[in-house]
């Protein structure tokens, strides 16, 4: 083993085993030859020698724990407009028409039903209401007048 090479290993050892203080460097004279030096800082007639260019790295060790995540970046500029959405149908056009409900009565001891008497106003019917406020019951709106007399009618319409 050449003597430089003795006196770089020596300084590798006693840069890993005897320094406590986080911040070690090696130095050498400022023309980069002489004895090597190890220190905190090198003085003003010395040169700081990097350890890897003689060859003292030694291999690379495991890899450590992840991180944890990044601050979220600035939001993004927003993206294109889409395509335009397939024909409405046309049965459906026309200006929004308000939406519009009524009471009916269901007639007594008969066979129509909540369906029939809105579908004579030509709106739908949405439930049929017995008039007992007590038990406030809803219905189907197919019930008819047999089942339910002089029941309450919700007709609607939009």
């Amino acid at each position: 083993m050449t003597s430089l090479k003795r006196q770089l290993v020596t300084a590798g050892l006693l840069v890993g085993l005897c320094s406590p203080a986080p911040a070690m460097v090696l130095c050498t004279g400022r023309t980069g030859t002489g004895t090597l030096r190890m220190r905190e800082t090198c003085t003003s007639r010395e040169t700081q020698v990097d350890p890897v260019e003689l060859g003292l790295q030694g291999p690379p060790g495991d890899p450590g724990e992840p991180g944890p995540p990044g601050d979220p970046g600035p939001a993004g500029d927003s993206g294109p407009q889409g395509d335009a959405g397939p024909p409405g149908d046309p049965a459906v056009s026309g200006p929004a028409q308000p939406f519009v409900c009524l009471k009916a009565k269901l007639p007594a001891v008969s066979t129509a039903s909540g369906d029939s008497v809105c579908a004579d106003l030509m709106m739908f019917c949405v439930a049929e209401f017995l008039n007992d406020t007590k038990t406030g019951l809803v219905h189907a709106c197919g019930a008819t007048g047999d089942m339910f007399p002089a029941a309450d009618v919700l007709c609607c319409h939009f």
